[in-house]
């Protein structure tokens, strides 16, 4: 059959709209009427817009620079040329950067730039530092009704010295000692520290109020909040976990177990009781690498004392004495790296994380936080940059017990998990905060058991007790995410069976996407997806196929800045087959965003949209719901980085997920992709609907994508672009009628 009388009919098919949805590309966005800094909300156009002026001074000064629609590589190769350098995403289409001196004519040229604004000092200060600030400059009661009382008695003298306790974060590219030198010579200024954080600057000072309209005024200072003081969070089954039925564990008949992995645990203020038979070593080898259950310890100096927490939360996650009994913890064939040391800054909490994470831990437990504010702080952004530079890791956060959500579950990156009851209570949220996030985005993400948990407890060689709160479920979570990382990196995926050949490291993302896409409605939600449990309890059998399961599961992983990452405009498509039968389908994208700047309050980055084609043209949007099932219509998500669509009964067939790219300003966007239901891969190159011959339906379906340059399905030569020269690998197959 000649191919060339199939050509003029390109035009003509691309109408058809068989894939209109996936077709179009990101439009340019008005510039925000406003932008949402943590202290002020700045409208636009009642600022001064600097392009307008014949030249632009002071290079060092931060200004607010206004784009018409998001960042691209394009776009900040433009702006580097002209002498803008960026430094941080503030909300929308804002950045803050510095801007070279020279005439202004130069930014407007370039088309894009639609205002430039300074950055004011006033907007450099926390509001509940300058609520304190306010109360300890007016002195007596004043002080005490500026904000919360301090439990730590450090903190609690230093007020009563009419001190504050400050972190500054600097401008990007500040020079640590020339920070020093500048903030020492603000009058009444001590500086304690200069750290790095995974690239964010920060000086732990001390200072009195008045000094701070000296510290807002220097140019190199970005931000100015308050000291972090971090809490326990305290008020089991594991098969709830696995199936909510008694006794039935297939993962662990599997042989999962957690075996090979390490799991990170941070604590606040104890260390667990390495001696207890959960941890303890027959052999004697000291904790280390050898160690059967610790293979590294950080604490803070002097070594903080055992405690009930600590050993209670990592016995839920990892402990193990050899018997199937409360000693045994839900992935119990795994060991941990324990560092405690929580204070002051986001260096520390950042390099708390990496510490463990240099000792081989990818999935890390935080059962504490700070209750003492909602706001996206340091905390937050130590947790999303952790993950944003190491986008192999994955982070889970216990919430506050009970009221309104505070930090640091507020962050984008990690889950963050509230407590159900324990058998017969496992459908009632017993413990946890209520969202939404103070931005509008979904949290908490979900529940496990964490109420009358017994675990090891500290009081004896190998004692137990029973401790409720999110502290408990949250171990639970992290101990099925390191399960999860095994199920990869044994090869489990796609034969359910462990096979070396296929096995992979899976990104943190994933593994957020693969607890989420197994979590179930409980019946004590009245509606689905909410801001109470999230998107339901863990039932870890949903998301994984093991020989037998009706259930089947397709991944996509990309990490951030690696193979398959996203810029603005970008897409990526995934075809499916979904098989007859009763199972549902269950789409979930997770991407770990880049950190919000520390003097925004809308921490929200990068934006990319999931949305699915079903047989004959039916589209979905992610995220938007109707009776705990996907519904048409809608508009895309653009705060939350996790998305997913839920079809109750889907229709046979050929699918199409798609993940777009519609604001990436800072990096490439990686992201995990799970599918699960009764799926398949599509393992037919040129056999588009995945009906088994290569014939007209097939290229009518490529035309499509080739005339309106749809990227993936017609990228046969992976050059990320559908083109002539993929015409030229389809042809030769559909004139044969065979699949290569």
């Amino acid at each position: 059959m000649a191919i060339a009388h199939h050509i003029p009919r390109l035009a003509a098919l691309s109408a058809a709209g068989i894939l209109a949805l996936a077709a179009g590309s990101p439009r340019a966005n008005a510039a925000p009427p406003a932008i949402e800094l943590r202290a002020s909300r700045v409208v636009v156009s009642d600022m001064p817009n600097l392009v307008r002026e014949r030249s632009i001074a002071f290079s060092n000064v931060p200004r607010i620079v206004v784009l018409d629609g998001p960042m691209d590589p394009d776009r900040e190769a433009a702006l580097a040329k002209a002498g803008v350098r960026v430094r941080a995403h503030l909300d929308g289409n804002a950045f803050l950067a510095t801007v070279d001196q020279g005439p202004s004519q130069r930014l407007a040229r370039l088309g894009f730039v639609t205002s430039v604004t300074d950055f004011r000092p006033e907007w450099k200060i926390a509001p509940d530092v300058r609520r304190r600030a306010d109360g300890l400059v007016r002195g007596g009661d004043n002080a005490r009704r500026s904000g919360r009382a301090f439990r730590d008695a450090a903190r609690a003298a230093l007020e009563r010295s009419n001190r504050l306790g400050l972190i500054v974060t600097l401008m990007p590219g500040t020079d640590p000692g020339d920070a020093r030198t500048r903030l020492s010579t603000i009058r009444g200024v001590q500086v304690l520290r200069v750290d790095d954080a995974g690239g964010d600057l920060l000086a732990t000072v001390t200072a009195p109020a008045t000094a701070l309209p000296a510290l807002s005024a220097v140019p190199l200072v970005h931000f100015v909040e308050e000291f972090p003081e971090f809490e326990d969070r305290l008020t089991t089954s594991r098969w709830i976990v696995q199936t909510n039925v008694a006794n039935s564990t297939p993962l662990y008949a599997a042989g999962l177990d957690g075996t090979g992995q390490i799991m990170g645990i941070v604590e606040a203020s104890t260390s667990p009781l390495f001696t207890h038979c959960a941890f303890a070593d027959p052999e004697g080898d000291p904790i280390g690498p050898n160690h059967r259950k610790i293979v590294s310890y950080l604490a803070s100096a002097p070594p903080r004392p055992t405690g009930l927490h600590a050993t209670h939360v990592s016995g839920i996650a990892i402990g193990d004495a050899g018997l199937d009994n409360d000693t045994r913890g839900v992935a119990y064939g795994a060991r941990m790296a324990f560092a405690n040391g929580l204070a002051l800054n986001e260096s520390v909490i950042f390099n708390l994380f990496n510490s463990n994470r240099n000792a081989g831990a990818f999935v890390h437990n935080n059962s504490w936080g700070n209750s003492s504010t909602t706001a996206y702080d340091v905390t937050c952004r130590a947790i999303d940059n952790f993950q944003w530079l190491n986008s192999d890791s994955l982070l889970l956060q216990a919430t506050s017990e009970s009221g309104g959500l505070t930090n640091p579950e507020n962050a984008k990156n990690s889950l963050a998990i509230v407590a159900t009851g324990d058998t017969p209570n496992q459908e009632m949220v017993v413990w946890g905060g209520l969202g939404p996030t103070p931005d509008g985005r979904r949290k908490p993400d979900m529940v496990a058991p964490g109420s009358g948990t017994i675990a090891p407890s500290n009081s004896g060689a190998c004692a137990t007790i029973s401790q409720s709160g999110t502290s408990m479920s949250t171990p639970m979570v992290s101990a099925m995410g390191v399960i999860y990382r095994q199920y990869f990196m044994q090869g489990y995926h796609p034969t359910g069976v462990a096979t070396p050949a296929d096995a992979f490291t899976p990104s943190g993302a994933l593994l957020k996407a693969m607890l989420i896409n197994s979590a179930v409605r409980i019946t004590s939600q009245t509606s689905y997806p909410d801001n109470r449990a999230g998107w339901g309890r863990l039932l870890a059998e949903r998301a994984v196929y093991l020989p037998g399961d009706s259930r089947t599961l397709v991944v996509r992983d990309a990490l951030n800045a690696g193979a398959g990452a996203l810029t603005t405009g970008q897409s990526r498509t995934v075809r499916f087959v979904v098989q007859p039968g009763s199972e549902d389908l269950r789409i979930t994208m997770a991407f770990h965003d880049a950190p919000g700047a520390a003097s925004s309050a809308n921490p929200v980055v990068n934006n990319l949209n999931l949305s699915t084609i079903a047989p004959g043209g039916a589209a979905l949007l992610g995220n938007v719901f109707s009776g705990g099932w996907s519904a048409g219509g809608g508009s895309p998500d653009a705060i939350n980085n996790v998305e997913q669509i839920m079809v109750q009964t889907p229709t046979p067939g050929v699918w199409f997920a798609r993940i777009d790219a519609a604001a990436v300003n800072v990096g490439q966007q990686g992201y995990g992709l799970v599918i699960t239901g009764n799926v398949a891969e599509v393992t037919c190159l040129c056999d588009l609907n995945v009906d088994g011959v290569v014939d007209d339906s097939d290229f009518q379906l490529f035309a499509v994508a080739y005339d309106n340059l749809i990227d993936p399905l017609g990228d046969f030569n992976n050059d990320g672009v559908t083109d002539d020269t993929d015409f030229s690998i389809f042809a030769p197959a559909y004139d044969a009628l065979v699949c290569p």
